[in-house]
């Protein structure tokens, strides 16, 4: 979990070409978003979706 989550963070600042303000108030927004709506991380949530598919 924390290794997918960090290297999406680490990748974000070069896959968007923005100015810092802008930047920041992205990573600020995917960072409350993941936390609100995702509050098992990213792997947890995708993992507990394909366990209700399986069964």
């Amino acid at each position: 979990g924390p290794i997918v989550g960090s290297l999406v963070l680490t990748g974000l600042p070069h896959a968007i070409d923005l100015r810092a303000e802008v930047r920041a108030i992205l990573y600020g927004g995917i960072l409350i978003f993941t936390i609100l709506v995702m509050p098992r991380g990213i792997v947890g949530t995708l993992g507990a979706r394909r366990a209700r598919r399986v069964s």
